[in-house]
């Protein structure tokens, strides 16, 4: 089990900084303001916080998009497929991947 954490920990990390990649390529330096919705960032915001107030956690500073969950990857792609649509071509096959990795990825926290 610990195999396959890593393995989609990886693999969730890689797709938030391709994401964030062609968000910037996009919008530039705004591409946080412009490419993310206002609930997926409230979200983040939030587990941000949570893990803050954490006695537990000690907090890097990393960009909220770190905070995101592969549903919110999922959502970030279809809302802005005019940018992922070269890199992925079938935007139903993508999410419908994403969506089965979602299960896993849960279980294994």
């Amino acid at each position: 089990m610990i195999q396959a954490y890593v393995i989609l920990y990886v693999l969730e990390n890689r797709l938030r900084i391709f994401i964030k990649e062609k968000l910037e390529e996009k919008y530039g330096q705004e591409w946080w303001e412009k490419g993310i919705s206002y609930k997926i960032k409230r979200n983040c915001i939030n587990r941000k916080s949570k893990e803050l107030e954490s006695p537990w956690h000690d907090v890097e500073e990393a960009h909220l998009l770190w905070y995101t969950t592969f549903e919110e990857l999922e959502n970030i792609i279809q809302v802005n497929w005019d940018i992922f649509q070269p890199y992925f071509k079938d935007q139903h096959v993508i999410i419908g991947k994403l969506k089965e990795l979602e299960i896993p990825r849960h279980n294994s926290t």
